[in-house]
């Protein structure tokens, strides 16, 4: 106790007294802040340990880079040391999914290296220097023994942890506590055309103080080979990013948003919509909780009128006995939204580093929104607003070409249209202008009637949802329906 007390004692008397020197600009990365600011350098070996009971076991090597313009310290057995866990996601089919998480390592010496592409400055004993940088190799960061649950960390936006491991369930397989995934998740055959990203986390104490605790994240992609199976790393670190924003860089369409929790945690949402065709649509969220408490529910609007299906909820999976469970989230479509949250009588709230996937197919086309993340519960839950696209509040329905809404597509409503766009006194007043677009072009025009007329002799049909039936307009335009059918 007298030992740890001097340690401690020692580190804060060198953090006071130690001088600042300038800000380090890693190779392929951004600037670093002022006071201390520790990053993922390099993403930097796998070991394989093979598989057990339908899961595979990694343990993956990184380097911190102290990039800011003061000393890290780095005293084991105290809370006064960076942490660090590892992620792996797939993309496949444009979704990208968490499918295996590792528990946290806790560094306990720094070497004082020059990996940084900066020059290290060597700190004093138990700190990391100014632009100096520290490996933990996949063969250290992979031994069971020194590895604790997620629950170490008792406030990640603030970096505050346990200092070590503080539970010790039985080491059951080779796959306890190591980075774990399904065999069927890395399955060549079962995952043709699929993409891996492996993420690697540090947090620490004074890292968050200084305000820079938003760039610990850094990326790499790898690639699954062999029966065993491992991965292969490929391809430079993307650094001080998290694995979502792979997603929104290779897949067009996705559209990401931060929202941001009083104490400086940050929660990430993506979203993909997709056209399916015959009026439908395909909602794809993707939420990461980066270092903010554990989230507890998530919502988007949702009209009332939604017909839904293929509701779907998936998260990645704590195991070896931490204390979070895997239990899905329960649905509710009620009040206006459509909402997600942590099943009664169940611990599988979103912790930091993890990541929940929310989707569904409905009728409705996509419109801009705020989504809702409930963080923390009971007394002490807090709201997070974030901007994303949700099902539009109202659905109108249309029969193609009934311009003048009379409930039948006819002569009428192609002379209804030519009064209003070639009025002679008072022009026609369109109620459903979408139901004149007979082209589904996005425009109203003397074109439209020449479509109206066609189909009715004999040219080609009028677009979904057609004349002869009553449906959602399966095309996003400009033009509204007040009445329709």
């Amino acid at each position: 106790m007298h030992r740890l007390f001097l340690l401690v004692s020692l580190s804060l008397i060198l953090a006071v007294a130690q001088p600042t020197w300038g800000q380090c600009v890693p190779t392929g990365g951004s600037p670093g802040g002022v006071g201390v600011d520790l990053i993922v350098g390099g993403i930097d070996g796998v070991v394989a340990y093979g598989s057990a009971n339908g899961f595979a076991a990694f343990a993956v090597g990184s380097t911190a880079c102290n990039i800011g313009t003061a000393d890290v310290s780095w005293l084991s057995a105290t809370p006064d040391h960076p942490v660090y866990t590892t992620n792996v996601y797939r993309l496949l089919n444009n979704r990208i999914e968490l499918i295996g998480m590792s528990w946290v390592f806790h560094g306990f010496f720094p070497l004082q290296q020059n990996g940084c592409g900066c020059s290290c400055v060597l700190g004093p004993v138990g700190m990391l220097g100014v632009g100096c940088s520290n490996s933990h190799s996949a063969a250290i960061t992979g031994q069971q023994a020194g590895l604790g649950p997620h629950v170490d960390v008792l406030d990640p936006a603030l970096g505050l942890h346990t200092g070590v491991a503080s539970l010790n369930p039985p080491i059951t397989d080779l796959t306890s506590r190591r980075l774990r995934i399904a065999d069927a998740d890395l399955d060549p055959t079962l995952n043709v055309g699929a993409e891996y990203f492996v993420e690697v986390q540090y947090l620490h104490p004074d890292d968050a103080v200084a305000g820079n605790g938003l760039n610990n994240c850094s990326v790499r992609r790898a690639t699954v080979q062999g029966a065993m199976p491992n991965l292969n790393l490929v391809g430079p670190t993307v650094l001080q990013e998290p694995a979502i924003r792979r997603w929104q860089a290779q897949v067009p369409g996705v559209v990401l948003s931060e929202g941001t929790v009083a104490g400086g945690g940050r929660v990430l949402l993506g979203v993909l919509t997709t056209d399916l065709g015959n009026g439908l649509w395909s909602y794809e969220y993707a939420l990461y909780n980066q270092n903010a408490d554990a989230a507890t529910a998530f919502a988007v609007p949702g009209p009332a009128s939604l017909q839904l299906s293929a509701v779907d909820y998936r998260a990645g999976q704590y195991h070896s006995g931490e204390p979070q469970d895997n239990v899905d989230w329960s649905f509710a479509q009620a009040a206006g939204e459509l909402r997600w949250q942590v099943a009664a009588g169940s611990n599988s709230s979103l912790g930091w580093s993890n990541m929940a996937n929310f989707r569904f197919v409905t009728n409705s086309v996509p419109s801009p929104a705020t989504a809702t993340v409930v963080v923390g519960s009971g007394a002490a839950a807090v709201t997070v607003q974030v901007a994303t696209e949700a099902p539009a509040v109202s659905v109108p329905f249309l029969r193609r070409g009934d311009c003048n809404t009379d409930t039948s597509t006819n002569l009428a409503d192609a002379i209804f249209l030519l009064g209003n766009l070639f009025p002679i006194g008072v022009a026609n007043v369109l109620s459903c202008d979408d139901a004149c677009d007979a082209n589904d072009d996005g425009a109203l025009n003397l074109a439209d009637a020449i479509a109206i007329l066609g189909s009715l002799f004999g040219a080609p049909p009028m677009p979904l949802p057609g004349p002869a039936a009553c449906g959602p307009d399966p095309t996003s335009d400009g033009l509204g329906c007040v009445v329709g059918c």
